[in-house]
């Protein structure tokens, strides 16, 4: 849900910043390109160990596991 505010004009959400705002175009433009014609601009997901980071600054690549501490999630007992 935290990407949200980026993408919709929602009461719910306090206003963004300018750089905010600007993050957000910058999501608009990638998710509506990818569901236009498929493109993103970014390597694909096919070994499953890298994901895109989509920060306020340089869009890189970067480790699935360690950026969203997997190991510690996998390692939490289950509900």
């Amino acid at each position: 849900m935290a990407e949200l505010p980026y993408i919709f004009d929602m009461k719910l959400f306090d206003g963004l910043t300018p750089a905010q705002a600007r993050l957000g175009d910058r999501l608009i433009g990638v998710w509506t390109g990818f569901a236009d014609d498929g493109r993103t601009g970014w390597p694909s997901f096919q070994d499953g160990r890298y994901v895109q980071s989509l920060t306020s600054g340089t869009w890189r690549r970067t480790a699935f596991a360690a950026d969203h501490d997997y190991h510690f999630w996998k390692s939490l007992p289950a509900a």
